[in-house]
């Protein structure tokens, strides 16, 4: 009976993240030199009736990676870390440039455009979602 259980609490874990969270245009910024930084972007919907949250990201790519958003205070730009991006029900988050991104922190090696990139986006409901992200030139 308990085992049962078990794969039912998997398995709809498994269809809440498959049902209702979409990620898509998943890319990073190729690195500039030995540079270990980047940041990562993408498109992220909930699909679904219940309110969910992005919570953290990580990739085989890098020692850490997290949530972030740039903001122009007083005519200065800044970055932050954020501690989650909420997703309300048919909402959509686009992470870009000059706003909501990743910080990709320590790579373990140069990313070059036309490179994959794994990423497991973690959500307070749907659970682990993972997506492969294009590594696309400076531009």
């Amino acid at each position: 009976m308990k085992a049962l259980l078990l794969f039912l609490v998997l398995f709809s874990n498994a269809a809440f993240a498959a049902d209702t969270i979409v990620v898509s245009d998943a890319w990073l910024r190729a690195s500039l030199g030995k540079v270990p930084t980047t940041a990562a972007y993408f498109k992220v919907e909930n699909r679904g009736a219940a309110p969910d949250k992005l919570l953290s990201i990580s990739t085989t790519a890098a020692g850490m990676a997290h949530l972030h958003e740039s903001v122009e205070t007083n005519g200065v730009a800044q970055m932050r870390p954020v501690p989650s991006i909420e997703l309300k029900p048919g909402q959509s988050v686009v992470l870009a440039p000059g706003g909501l991104h990743v910080m990709v922190m320590n790579l373990k090696a140069p990313l070059i455009a036309g490179e994959k990139v794994p990423l497991v986006l973690r959500f307070e409901k749907a659970g682990e979602v993972k997506v492969e992200a294009e590594v696309r030139g400076l531009k």
